[in-house]
């Protein structure tokens, strides 16, 4: 991933994805999360975490685990789902104490809301 610039994690979602949330994407992952649970992104071997919980007109981002699915992946896996190199399918695995038999529809519906997320209406790299 040496094209693209590195980024921080903690950055990414305390100061960038809340400026896009606020800039309309919020609305947008809003209404495509209607109905789904609280999703969280968890760094490999660390306590880095953020979870996105969908709200009436966006999504909250919150510090920690704070969901009952918890999506574990590492730095470069994590770049990749934002620079759209990678869908949520294709680079994560799912934390075992969460296993259920409707993760991988829970992951496909949250894969249209991170794309609303990251990149507003459609899906393009940052």
């Amino acid at each position: 991933m040496t094209d693209f610039p590195e980024l921080d994690f903690h950055d990414f979602h305390l100061q960038e994805l809340p400026r896009r949330l606020a800039a309309g994407h919020g609305l947008l992952a809003a209404i495509a999360a209607r109905e789904l649970p609280a999703l969280c992104f968890r760094l490999t071997d660390t306590d880095n975490a953020y979870t996105f919980q969908p709200m009436p007109e966006t999504i909250a981002i919150i510090a920690g685990t704070e969901a009952e699915q918890v999506v574990e992946l590492d730095h470069l896996q994590w770049q990749g789902l934002i620079y759209n190199l990678k869908s949520t399918s294709g680079c994560l695995s799912i934390d075992d104490s969460c296993h259920s038999e409707d993760v991988s529809a829970m992951l496909k519906r949250w894969e249209l809301v991170l794309a609303a997320m990251f990149y507003g209406n459609h899906k393009t790299a940052i």
